[in-house]
């Protein structure tokens, strides 16, 4: 398969809130083709990295770039990005199938090329059968799919899902990641997520602890290294079943 997808650096990046770093000097890599997680307590600066890559927050220092682009001061629709969020910001008013064309519908794409790239699209995420449903029908895990479809409909080459597993239930959180690695498998793909077991197929890991990075590395070297990977893994073991 090809890979779309373009590699996102951050070169000592650094976000202030008031006189709190959220972000302090943070250096990175999510490569082309891979899955990279973000992974870390309350607060340790996940969800603003993700931001920041977005377009959603400026970098008060360092360098963020895509590709061989700096994307600093470029907004949202000007960077080669998608991000789905913890809500699913699905329109109630229409159905799945126009809730995912709605995105391509003030592009440059032929009319006629619509429905068959919403079909292909949802597809894709297994909801192929369900175009014509509105979103009251759907469940939390069918409207998280459906958000996701309306991102890549638009073929980005970064794909960031900011925590947007977070309200489904485990099972259901599985069924979702069966499909990531197909649809996200040619793209660069940054995710947050707080169960460990949703972590065991992704390519890189990475721990931020007050705005820092405190590791990175696979699955089995996080867990060699006996940090807070490893702690958390400890932790969710006697809970969650892993996923296969």
């Amino acid at each position: 398969m090809t890979v779309t997808g373009k590699p996102v650096t951050l070169l000592n990046v650094t976000k202030h809130f008031g006189q709190a770093r959220a972000v302090d000097a943070v250096t990175l890599t999510a490569e082309a083709g891979k899955i990279t997680t973000l992974l870390g307590p309350s607060g340790c600066g996940k969800t603003t990295t993700l931001r920041l890559i977005g377009g959603f927050h400026q970098a008060d220092e360092g360098e963020i770039r895509i590709g061989d682009t700096r994307v600093n001061d470029l907004p949202p629709h000007a960077r080669s990005s998608r991000t789905v969020f913890q809500s699913y910001a699905l329109f109630p008013h229409m159905t799945v199938f126009e809730n995912v064309a709605f995105g391509l519908r003030a592009t440059n794409v032929p009319r006629g090329e619509i429905p068959q790239r919403v079909d292909r699209t949802l597809a894709k995420v297994g909801l192929q059968d369900m175009g014509q449903r509105a979103p009251g029908r759907l469940s939390g895990g069918q409207k998280q799919r459906v958000s996701i479809a309306r991102a890549l409909i638009k073929k980005p080459d970064i794909v960031i899902l900011d925590d947007c597993l977070s309200a489904v239930d485990t099972n259901t959180e599985k069924q979702i990641l069966s499909y990531f690695e197909k649809v996200l498998s040619d793209k660069t793909a940054i995710v947050i997520t707080h169960r460990i077991y949703s972590l065991l197929q992704f390519d890189k890991i990475i721990v931020l602890e007050d705005g820092k990075i405190a590791e990175a590395g696979t699955h089995e070297e996080l867990l060699a290294n006996k940090g807070y990977y490893a702690e958390q893994y400890e932790k969710q073991s006697m809970e969650e079943t892993p996923v296969e």
